[in-house]
């Protein structure tokens, strides 16, 4: 492990490799203990649960390091018939 980890370092990978989920939960964690704390905005509960409806059940189990376009475009059509709509970003840029 200790070799493995070198390695990783000397090539610029991460050490560890966690999966979207992990990371994702914890990005969630972090912003209900904001709004808990009084310090959050209002949109974080929207964030969270954009990420657990969505993100999450998706991309789950992947790593990070693996993502390409291709797994973010099929996401987005995953999401559109999910959602049974193309969401609107409200900017010109994303629709």
């Amino acid at each position: 492990m200790y070799d493995e980890g070198r390695y990783r370092e000397r090539m610029g990978i991460a050490p560890t490799q966690r999966t979207f989920k992990e990371i994702a939960q914890t990005t969630v964690d972090e912003l209900k203990r904001d709004l808990a704390a009084g310090t959050g905005k209002k949109i974080y509960a929207d964030y969270c649960s954009v990420i657990e409806r969505y993100f999450i059940p998706y991309f789950g189990e992947r790593h990070l390091q693996t993502l390409k376009y291709k797994d973010i475009a099929d996401f987005e059509a995953w999401r559109n018939h999910r959602m049974g709509i193309t969401p609107s970003f409200g900017c010109s840029r994303w629709n």
